[in-house]
């Protein structure tokens, strides 16, 4: 598949702030999109203005903390179409909308199936990151959606989960990773069944456990410390049990998440010095006990320890490649960049990009889906690799005129991608549209 050719044209908080916790960013506008009508009615880009939605905030003692804010414009219509950008084809299935509390991102599962909100009012800061003083909150809520319908139906669940239990950043076809602050200050992780809502709980105890990710080996990731003391460690559990962990030399390690391939993970280390991004083996000599191994590679992302800016750059994870490279947001650049630990290079996609998912399946080109200010377009690796940063005239596929974010699902039993899209509804901050993509496989293909 090729991609025609198109041109585009503050502080380092303010990067950060501007991608805000989970994506959930203020943008607005559209531009065009070449369309091939379909049974049903196309999706039809944005108007070509908008105003930026008001910032919804974590409350209590953390206003001041960044939070969430919404792009203005609609995203689709409500019927199904296909939208042909360039050389990119993508049919998409609005599947309407759903309530969030403004701060996270709802979670999906594998095949995209169900879907996990956290609704109600956020949490403090305090609470998100884990640090002295959290509580779980009386006003946060979390409700699963069958997405099977032409609408989102709420799961009426055998188990609800308690009020002030926190969406994870995981899903698989069982369930979706919570947490869980406790009121003597310890914290849990576990993973509620999609069907059901009951929790078994994976990291719990006195300790606080925290930021849990879920593996493609369906390993959980996680950050581990005692309630007297401020300093993580990571963590690595296996689905049968097996723990290891590594301390960090200097600092504190927290929102640990994972590559594509089996050997890589990624965490924040944040010490005096700074935060950094650090690259870590996962050591498989011994395939039933894996553990944290030696950094392979780290990048100072700020000069100080900053636990909101590793938050949110966590929070724009959309799934590794197809190497052990990521691409998270970078506010060095002011847009999302691929970090890979095999060269030390930091390479920056298209710029104001607050998220990326990586292509899928074998006919697909290596490249990515980015959502940026314009709206979700795909940009594929050139011959000879990534650039430093990719030109404002470089090429870029103008895929949907709406800035969703796109989160990949399993490909179906055909190999088609598929990919979950969020995004604002318009005059409602509260409020998130969810639709599917497919990527319509290239004639003959």
């Amino acid at each position: 598949m090729t991609v025609s050719a198109g041109t585009t044209r503050s502080s380092r908080r303010r990067g950060v702030i501007a991608c805000a916790s989970l994506l959930a960013v203020a943008f607005s506008g559209g531009c065009v999109v070449e369309r091939t009508p379909v049974a049903g009615t196309p999706v039809k880009p944005s108007g070509s203005s908008g105003t930026r939605a008001d910032a919804a905030r974590p409350q209590a003692a953390s206003r001041e903390k960044p939070a969430a804010t919404l792009p203005e414009g609609p995203i689709a219509r409500r019927e199904p179409g296909r939208t042909v950008a360039s050389d990119i084809s993508v049919e998409v299935q609005p599947r309407g909308s759903v309530r969030y509390d403004g701060q996270a991102l709802p979670v999906a599962s594998p095949d995209g199936r169900w879907l996990a909100v956290q609704e109600g009012e956020p949490p403090t800061w305090e609470t998100i990151l884990a640090q002295s003083g959290a509580m779980p909150s009386a006003e946060t809520r979390l409700v699963v959606y069958d997405l099977a319908g032409s609408a989102p139906a709420k799961v009426s669940l055998a188990e609800p989960l308690q009020a002030g239990v926190m969406l994870g950043r995981g899903a698989d076809d069982e369930g979706f990773l919570v947490e869980s602050p406790r009121p003597d200050g310890s914290r849990w992780i576990g993973r509620a069944s999609w069907l059901t809502g009951r929790v078994r709980w994976l990291a719990a105890g006195d300790h606080v456990n925290a930021f849990g990710f879920l593996t493609p080996r369906g390993e959980l990731l996680f950050s581990r410390r005692r309630t007297h003391e401020t300093d993580f460690e990571l963590v690595l559990l296996t689905p049968d049990g097996h723990e290891a962990s590594k301390r960090a030399i200097d600092g504190s390690y927290t929102h640990p998440f994972a590559a594509a391939a089996d050997d890589a993970l990624f965490v924040f280390r944040h010490s005096r010095s700074g935060t950094d991004l650090e690259a870590i083996e996962i050591d498989r000599r011994d395939q039933s006990m894996p553990r944290p191994g030696q950094t392979r590679q780290q990048w100072r992302i700020v000069s100080a320890a900053d636990p909101v800016i590793a938050h949110q750059m966590a929070g724009t994870f959309g799934g590794g490649d197809a190497g052990d490279a990521v691409a998270i947001f970078d506010p060095r650049k002011n847009r999302v960049a691929r970090f890979d630990p095999a060269t030390g290079a930091v390479e920056g996609l298209v710029l104001r990009s607050i998220g990326a998912a990586s292509s899928s399946g074998d006919w697909m080109t290596p490249g990515y889906f980015c959502t940026t200010p314009g709206g979700l377009v795909f940009i594929a690796r050139p011959a000879d690799g990534w650039p430093v940063s990719w030109p404002d005239d470089g090429p870029i596929a103008r895929v949907l005129a709406s800035p969703y974010v796109a989160k990949p699902l399993r490909p179906t039993e055909k190999g088609v991608p598929m990919y979950l899209l969020v995004g604002p509804v318009k005059g409602d901050d509260r409020r998130l549209e969810i639709t599917r993509m497919a990527v319509v496989p290239p004639r003959g293909g």
